[in-house]
């Protein structure tokens, strides 16, 4: 049965299908087909915007329009038929071939000490990706896995990074963000702001929804019980203009 309510809306020109609002979905409704990011059943789309921060080209948006009501049911089904073929054939959406979910096999710990001392390095890297945006909560190298969580930078700090840390462990790193024309690395901005008028999450949602359409907020994130939200942005957008949004909409930082 259809009827009037929000869901998340792609615009495929928009779109270059870079998945990185796959993973976001906790429902799944959202895959990379022929290359363009889709929501693949209305049914699985509860229409409340967590994807919306994680889209770079911001092609991401809530509208409302008729469209079948979200079913739970259906979404569990779907993410347990997902999470199957995963397990079969495990792979991130965008099919890029150096996305797939690959792991490796390392030598055993007796002989790599039986090999003389002034052999070349040997890699302690045991799966692929390693970027954590890329890395799918299902993958099966993560499954009872110490996790390593390094920044960009480690790997040209420590020469023994293999030997001294990566061993025995799975590995993430956080990539910092680039502009599109690759001119200046950054690192986002982060507040978080007390706004009083909250009383649901509907409000919280309505917040979200008017700030992501501020240029250069990623993402946005409230709690009803606290009154707090918390938005991570970027040039060209500042905390003057993020207090004067929330101001416009009613919801005034206190």
């Amino acid at each position: 049965m259809k009827v009037l309510r929000k869901i998340i809306e792609i615009d495929e020109e928009k779109c270059d299908g870079c998945g990185q609002c796959v993973p976001s979905c906790t429902e799944g409704a959202i895959q990379i087909v022929d290359g363009k990011a889709k929501i693949v059943a209305d049914i699985l789309c509860d229409g409340l915007g967590a994807c919306l921060g994680e889209c770079p080209m911001g092609a991401l948006k809530v509208i409302e329009r008729e469209a079948d009501e979200f079913d739970e049911e259906a979404v569990e089904k779907h993410l347990a038929e997902t999470e199957k073929v995963q397990i079969e054939e495990p792979a991130l959406a965008c099919g890029c071939p150096s996305t797939k979910i690959q792991t490796f096999v390392l030598p055993e710990s007796v002989f790599d000490a039986n090999k003389p001392a002034d052999r070349k390095p040997e890699s302690s890297l045991s799966h692929w990706p390693v970027k954590i945006r890329l890395v799918p909560p299902t993958a099966p190298f993560l499954k009872g896995a110490d996790l390593l969580v390094l920044a960009d930078c480690v790997p040209v700090a420590f020469l023994t990074l293999h030997r001294d840390f990566l061993k025995g462990r799975a590995v993430g790193f956080v990539i910092k963000f680039m502009t599109r024309q690759k001119k200046e690395v950054f690192d986002m901005e982060k507040q978080t702001f007390s706004v009083p008028n909250i009383s649901c999450g509907h409000c919280v949602m309505s917040i979200k929804n008017e700030l992501t359409e501020l240029k250069g907020v990623k993402i946005v994130e409230g709690d009803p019980e606290s009154k707090n939200v918390t938005v991570e942005w970027e040039d060209p957008a500042t905390v003057e203009t993020i207090k004067d949004k929330l101001v416009e909409i009613n919801y005034p930082d206190s």
